[in-house]
């Protein structure tokens, strides 16, 4: 009918509508050593050692279950279970913290492939690496977790959501509380992959997530040079 309109095309009714809340979309990215090296200390160590505690405090000895991996066995036991994990499915999908390049995979909508990439085969990686540089550009903030609690990571909060206070108020949690760093589980662990690994053992580790380290040292860099330059990137935009 020529006479009725819809109302989503009528200007004036475009103007009465109230205005919404702003939806902001934010991040937080961990170079790919210290999310794995943290993942095991947590899920390999801490919870197994908890289950323990609790066992020995009911009076039951220690299952020789929980005994904790080392770090390379829990990558590869966590690998081979994600191989059974298909988007939108429960089946191993908190294996999926061990997987190599997980940031891509993650923001690539798990479209990254498990096997170990090559740096020649592009077409292996290079779909999803787009998909993934696309995804976290069209976010309003993403921050490197190194410096989230530092003043860097503080100031982009502020100015982004008007946080002024980052402490923490629940009970039950250890650590930092005043600087925002806390744990409900266990105590805080070093997971700052330089210190944790040797030498050799860390350029493997990092050889094997050489295209996150490119993405977050990318995402890196523009959250520095938005904090630091952003009257130069008005002035040039």
């Amino acid at each position: 009918d020529d006479h009725n309109s819809n109302k989503n095309d009528n200007p004036h009714h475009q103007q009465q509508q109230p205005a919404g809340p702003k939806l902001l979309f934010l991040t937080t990215l961990r170079e790919s050593p210290d999310r794995l090296l943290s993942a095991y200390t947590f899920f390999a160590l801490t919870v197994k050692e908890e289950m323990n505690k609790k066992r020995q405090k009911n009076g039951k000895s220690e299952d020789s279950n929980n005994n904790p991996p080392t770090f390379r066995r829990w990558i590869q036991n966590n690998q081979r279970r994600a191989k059974n994990y298909t988007p939108g499915t429960k089946v191993g999908f908190r294996s999926n913290i061990a997987r190599f390049n997980g940031i891509v995979w993650r923001f690539s909508g798990g479209k990254l492939s498990l096997n170990k990439l090559s740096h020649a085969d592009a077409a292996s990686w290079r779909p999803s690496f787009e998909t993934a540089v696309q995804s976290l550009a069209a976010h309003d903030l993403v921050l490197p977790m190194d410096i989230m609690t530092k003043d860097e990571g503080k100031s982009a909060l502020s100015a982004l959501l008007g946080w002024e206070k980052f402490d923490v108020k629940r009970r039950g949690v250890k650590g930092d509380k005043e600087g925002g760093h806390v744990v409900t589980v266990g105590e805080i662990r070093n997971s700052k992959a330089r210190e944790y690994f040797g030498k050799r053992e860390y350029g493997t580790l990092w050889e094997e997530n050489w295209l996150d380290g490119i993405l977050v040292a990318w995402c890196k860099a523009v959250f520095l040079a938005r904090l630091r330059c952003g009257d130069v990137l008005v002035e040039t935009s």
